[in-house]
């Protein structure tokens, strides 16, 4: 996996990722599934119809599972200019069979203009051809997540897309709007930019519903002549994180306080700085984490204006004993 990170103002789009390339695997440890066996005898444990409890496998393997990391490269490519004003984020994959992601947006790359969202709809159809091939036989397929940024001509408002494979859908990611998008591996930084990350979400909605259940329980058990609704249909309809006003469909989502800055304003610099800040914070929680890293290397970050469009800030070159060759 990895990071990668763009941040929009009213002037700039830059755009960064780390440069550790992992290969992981669905993995499931075997002592999450001793519980389906008699610890006597060794055999599949039953359920009251006489049927064994590790039947199912999507319930009781396939959500056992972890991404767990094997293999890693290094100096590994994700950022990638496509036409004069737009670039190219990748996460994922950097390969599919005998091509790279890296050589597929070389072959579309241009030193023209082109619309944004058009560039991304035939890089898409581009990767598509090969992904296809190369997967489509697959139940689980790997997966791609693709950030491509740019200006259009006689457009003040920055373009950015989201596009992740599979099914290869294309989605605004911030609707025109200015501010800060991520992808690949981001529970801390989502954590900083929106006061939480979407697991710990996951976990306060089942504390709820769990603590809902208990108060349920305790107006039962007083007698009460109490006509309960069904609690599964109330935590949908009133879920902690959906709207601020649950009767009025147009409301904004509810949400924790998170990092406040006037993102339209920042200045080139503070967004080249804030952008290379969130992917070493990912570097830094991993070097210290109990797992193996996904994010690492050095920080590569590109910078995309209307006037001259795509170029890195961060010094892109092969080095060799002491020797620097400029890879422009």
């Amino acid at each position: 996996m990895t990071t990668i990170v763009t941040f929009a103002t009213k002037d700039v789009i830059v755009m960064g990722g780390d440069s550790l390339g992992t290969a992981s695997r669905n993995m499931v440890d075997i002592v999450k599934l001793f519980q389906y066996f008699d610890a006597e005898t060794g055999r599949l444990k039953k359920d009251k119809n006489d049927e064994p409890l590790l039947s199912n496998f999507w319930d009781h393997i396939y959500l056992h599972r972890e991404d767990l990391p094997y293999s890693h490269m290094t100096h590994v490519d994700k950022i990638f200019k496509l036409h004069k004003n737009i670039g190219v984020a990748t996460a994922g994959l950097i390969s599919i069979g005998d091509r790279t992601l890296k050589s597929i947006i070389q072959e579309l790359m241009t030193e023209g203009m082109y619309p944004c969202e058009d560039a991304t709809k035939e890089l898409v159809n581009k990767i598509q051809e090969y992904y296809e091939t190369e997967y489509s036989n697959l139940k689980v397929k790997p997966p791609i997540e693709l950030l491509v940024a740019g200006w259009d001509q006689n457009d003040n408002r920055p373009k950015i897309y989201r596009v992740n494979f599979p099914p290869g859908d294309i989605k605004s990611a911030l609707n025109g709007g200015y501010g800060i998008s991520f992808g690949g591996q981001y529970r801390e930084i989502a954590r900083l930019i929106h006061g939480t990350d979407v697991h710990n979400m996951d976990l306060i909605e089942g504390r709820y519903k769990s603590l809902l259940m208990r108060f349920a329980n305790k107006l039962q058990e007083s007698k009460q002549d109490i006509v309960l609704p069904d609690l599964d249909d109330f935590c949908a309809e009133y879920r902690i994180f959906g709207l601020e006003n649950p009767d009025n469909s147009n409301s904004d989502l509810w949400r924790l306080n998170g990092f406040d800055a006037n993102y339209s304003d920042f200045s080139d610099q503070n967004a080249i700085n804030c952008v290379y800040w969130l992917i070493e914070l990912m570097i830094r929680v991993q070097e210290f984490g109990n797992s193996m890293p996904t994010v690492g290397g050095d920080i590569h970050v590109a910078i995309i204006d209307r006037k001259d469009g795509f170029r890195f800030i961060s010094e892109e070159s092969y080095n060799l004993q002491g020797h620097i060759t400029p890879k422009d």
